[in-house]
């Protein structure tokens, strides 16, 4: 009946707590992240596991969490024979902890990667699948100009491809569902363990296209004891309502406080 909808900061305490109580390292729950996504992407093209490796997909990274969900997600692609480009932000040596963890991971499987500023908009189309991992859900003030043309990239390409948002679309404000100036705007949003409480405000529809909830392995106990100070009311909330009688009238059914 109630969906769970942590605000940004509620959730960083999901993943810290994750860590300090459970022993659920950082790097395993940004794998579970980039694996689930994975299939929500596969769900949303109808791509079966015997499918032929026939896509070609642009990842763009932040250097965050966020980009270390789309670098995952990178090396899945290219294991399972897609064609696929990595593109990071930033140098390489500016990913730190759990990011460069998976990055170094990518490097190691293979994975094509490319400095986004070493390239030209014009050598990118093509593809049928474009991944935003650039920002997430913490995102607060307006977008620098480098994050800002990336945005303006996506959408571009967003134009011919399948555009998939890891999380949140980039430049959307994980507390108000506002964009920050512009967002992306997804085909899809793959959202982690539970929808931010951004993502459930009306402003954000038309940045977030379908809405996929994937667990990534954030313990029930700990989701218990922590749970964040808002909930989504789900269509389950219908099932309390009695089914109204043929002569049913409005001054019979009783009253609602609001």
């Amino acid at each position: 009946m109630f969906a769970p909808l942590p605000t940004p900061h509620e959730m960083a305490d999901w993943d810290r707590l994750s860590a300090r109580d459970f022993g659920i390292m950082p790097e395993m729950l940004m794998e579970n992240a980039s694996r689930a996504a994975l299939q929500a992407l596969f769900d949303a093209l109808g791509v079966k596991a015997h499918s032929p490796a026939n896509k070609r997909v642009l990842l763009l990274a932040g250097p965050g969490n966020n980009g270390g969900d789309a670098t995952a997600l990178s090396r899945h692609l290219h294991d399972l024979g897609h064609e696929v480009l990595l593109l990071h932000t930033r140098p390489r040596q500016d990913y730190k902890n759990e990011a460069a963890y998976h990055l170094e991971l990518a490097l190691k499987a293979g994975v094509p990667t490319r400095l986004a500023t070493d390239l030209d908009a014009r050598d990118l189309g093509g593809y049928d699948v474009v991944v935003d991992g650039l920002l997430g859900t913490g995102l607060s003030g307006e977008l620098r100009p480098d994050m800002l043309n990336l945005v303006r990239l996506t959408n571009d390409l967003g134009r011919k491809a399948f555009v998939l948002a890891l999380d949140i679309p980039s430049g959307l404000s994980g507390f108000t569902g506002r964009p920050l100036h512009e967002a992306v705007r997804a085909n899809l949003t793959v959202t982690f363990e539970a929808a931010k409480i951004g993502i459930a405000q009306p402003e954000a529809a038309p940045y977030i296209g379908r809405l996929d909830v994937r667990p990534i392995g954030i313990p029930r106990a700990l989701r218990k004891t922590h749970a964040p100070a808002h909930v989504l009311m789900t269509a389950g909330l219908t099932d309390l309502i009695e089914k109204p009688g043929p002569g049913l009238h409005k001054g019979t059914a009783g009253h609602v406080l609001i």
